[in-house]
């Protein structure tokens, strides 16, 4: 999945807004993707994460998974 402008959050590091990536590549609504995170069903390489943010350098090459469907993110 790329990684557009759509997904990323203004300052000086460029971060993406991880809830919205989920509910894009995921098909789900924003509020159910801080669920999935809450609920630790979402995973970065194998690992769970709660992030809400995250820097682009951090994704980049990354298997984004919710339980066991996931997707590549790319830029």
């Amino acid at each position: 999945m790329k990684i557009t402008r759509t997904f990323l959050g203004s300052g000086g590091v460029q971060k993406v807004s991880v809830d919205r990536l989920v509910s894009e590549a995921f098909g789900c609504s924003q509020s159910e993707a801080i669920r999935l995170l809450s609920g630790d069903r979402v995973r970065l390489d194998g690992e769970v994460t709660h992030l809400r943010d995250a820097p682009v350098d951090d994704l980049i090459g990354k298997r984004l998974s919710v339980d066991k469907e996931g997707v590549d993110l790319e830029v």
